[in-house]
């Protein structure tokens, strides 16, 4: 079993297009830790306020194949139409360990904003995931292998004696 450890960082703020020094949480990332994710890739989740699932929702988990930076501009037409953003990141180099991780958040955690990898589980091996650090309302781990993700197979029904 592949096993992926997965350390967030955030909050991160974002304003106008930019990923910003975070203004409520004191313990949160510095100016020059919002400096050094700009550049980097892995994996990030995007929390805001959602109309039906409430304040702080996991809006979106995604993943960046160059910066962070690059890839929320490619989202900034509905970022900047969202209230009170908060950006958490973990960074990953590898962009196939990123795919599988990706998929695999996705499926267990349902973001309000993605569509993908919802419904089935296709990972190219078994997965196990650690979610630390500040990762928000993620769960602290996740198993391919547990029941709940593996399809449920039938199980043959036992015959008795009389």
């Amino acid at each position: 079993m592949k096993k992926e450890i997965l350390n967030w960082e955030g909050p991160f703020g974002y304003v106008d297009g930019k990923i910003v020094q975070h203004t409520i949480d004191p313990a949160g990332p510095t100016e020059e830790d919002v400096h050094d994710v700009l550049n980097k890739k892995g994996i990030y989740c995007v929390v805001g306020d959602h109309p039906i699932y409430g304040s702080r929702s996991l809006l979106y988990i995604g993943r960046t194949e160059n910066s962070l930076s690059g890839r929320l501009k490619e989202h900034r037409d509905w970022l900047d139409e969202e209230w009170r953003v908060e950006i958490y990141f973990a960074e990953k180099d590898s962009i196939n360990e990123q795919k599988e991780v990706e998929k695999f958040l996705i499926h267990a955690h349902s973001p309000a904003y993605n569509s993908q990898n919802i419904e089935d589980l296709k990972l190219t091996e078994p997965l196990m995931i650690w979610n630390i650090g500040r990762y928000w309302g993620l769960l602290p781990e996740l198993s391919s292998d547990h029941p709940w993700y593996m399809k449920a197979k039938p199980r043959p029904l036992e015959t008795q004696d009389a």
